[in-house]
């Protein structure tokens, strides 16, 4: 019934339960917007019969965006071992990063806000191209992302640099801080 149904709040839990959805994208399944109606009773308000809304909707692809992060992070740690020591990139490297995002539910929902705060995420192939030309970050480097969305510029890199992200969405700023904490993450506009 409506009111058996209990609220992933936490934003840590609603990762937690989108991990394994993400793991079968990364494994080659294509999924669909189907795939995601199992979580719509876990984040919809007890007696919402409208099911999908357009704020659930919302928060699952907000989640959905930073489990795929973390998904990609040892592809993402892989790239930057080799740029380190000098190896050729992982030929499997870019391949996962497409096919992760290509497997993953069509992200279709745009509201208002996201438009108005330009929430326009980097794809996960073009985030390792861009850490590729980056070159090897290490210890005494120091990076600054100034619009850190969901970390896909700076995940995977080394604990060992000088990592800042700016980001202005407070809730974007707080799923950031809970997936990359070893990342400095800093609220509020990077122009100002």
């Amino acid at each position: 019934t409506a009111t058996d149904r209990w609220r992933i709040t936490p934003p840590q839990d609603l990762l937690d339960a989108l991990a394994p959805l993400v793991q079968r994208a990364a494994h080659g399944e294509r999924l669909d917007s189907t795939d995601l109606q199992p979580f719509v009773a876990h984040l919809e308000a007890p007696g919402n019969p409208e099911g999908l809304t357009p704020g659930v909707l919302h928060q699952l692809q907000e989640a959905l965006e930073v489990a795929a992060v973390r998904a990609i992070m040892p592809t993402l740690q892989a790239v930057q071992a080799a740029l380190r020591t000098g190896q050729p990139l992982p030929e499997a490297a870019f391949s996962a990063a497409v096919a992760l995002t290509e497997n993953l539910p069509r992200q279709r929902y745009r509201s208002e806000r996201t438009v108005q705060l330009a929430q326009y995420s980097t794809p996960l192939p073009l985030a390792l191209a861009a850490q590729a030309l980056l070159g090897p970050v290490g210890a005494g480097r120091t990076v600054l992302e100034p619009t850190a969305g969901h970390g896909a510029l700076v995940c995977g890199l080394p604990a060992d640099a000088a990592i800042t992200s700016i980001e202005y969405d407070p809730a974007r700023v707080e799923r950031l801080r809970q997936a990359l904490p070893l990342i400095q993450v800093v609220s509020g506009d990077a122009l100002k």
